[in-house]
C-alpha cells in the first residue's frame, strides 16, 4: 500500500479512536506508518486528508445500508427494515453518530471540506433514494434528489438526537408512527 492509501487508512482509524477533533498529524502518521510530509504532498492539508477520510467513512456506511437491503422486496418491508438497519445498527455505532456530526461541523468551517460534504451529500441523496424508493429506477432525477433530500435530513436529525438522547435508537415504533403521521398530514 502507496503513502496516499495508508494516509487514508490512518485517519480513518484514527477518526475513529479519537474523532475528528482531536487527531493529529502525528496519529495520523503514527497509524498509516509514513511521515508528516507525506501528508501535504499528497493531500495539502491535515485538514483537507481528514474531511475525505471523514467523507468516506460516511459512504461507507451508505453502501453497507444498501448491501444490507438489496435482497429486500421493494416497498413497505424495505421501508421498514431500512430505518430499522438505518436506527439499530448505525446511531448505536457512536462512531458513526460522532464522525456524522463532527463532518457537518468542520463543513462550516472549512471550504474545501465543505465541497467534499456537499459532494458526498448529492451522491448519498440518489443512493438513498434507490434503497427507499419503489421503482427507483423509473423515477426522475428530480424526484430521487428530494426523497434522497428529505431521507438526509431524517438520518442527520436522528444523529443530533441519538448525541444527546442515547434512548433515540431504540424507539423504532415511535419512529415509524411519526413516518406515518408526517405522510398523513402531507397528504
Amino acid at each position: 500500500m502507496g503513502h496516499k492509501a495508508a494516509l487514508i487508512d490512518g485517519a480513518k482509524a484514527s477518526i475513529i479512536a479519537k474523532g475528528y477533533a482531536h487527531t493529529t498529524a502525528r496519529d495520523v502518521v503514527e497509524l498509516s506508518k509514513t511521515n508528516l510530509g507525506s501528508i501535504g504532498y499528497h493531500y495539502g492539508s491535515l485538514e483537507n486528508l481528514l474531511g475525505l477520510a471523514l467523507t468516506e467513512l460516511q459512504d461507507s456506511w451508505g453502501d453497507r445500508v444498501a448491501s444490507d437491503l438489496a435482497d429486500l422486496p421493494v416497498g413497505e418491508q424495505r421501508f421498514q427494515e431500512g430505518w430499522r438497519t438505518i436506527l439499530e445498527d448505525t446511531l448505536n455505532d457512536g462512531v458513526n453518530v460522532i464522525s456524522g456530526i463532527e463532518v457537518l461541523n468542520q463543513a462550516l468551517r472549512s471550504e474545501p471540506v465543505r465541497e467534499r460534504v456537499a459532494q458526498a451529500h448529492e451522491e448519498a441523496r440518489i443512493k438513498l433514494a434507490d434503497v427507499f424508493l419503489p421503482s427507483a429506477a423509473d423515477r426522475s432525477l428530480e424526484d430521487k434528489r428530494a426523497l434522497g433530500l428529505v431521507v438526509l435530513a431524517l438520518i442527520a436529525g436522528l444523529m443530533v438526537q441519538r448525541s444527546v438522547a442515547s434512548d433515540v435508537a431504540n424507539n423504532m415504533e415511535e419512529f415509524l408512527r411519526g413516518i406515518a403521521l408526517l405522510a398523513e398530514v402531507a397528504g
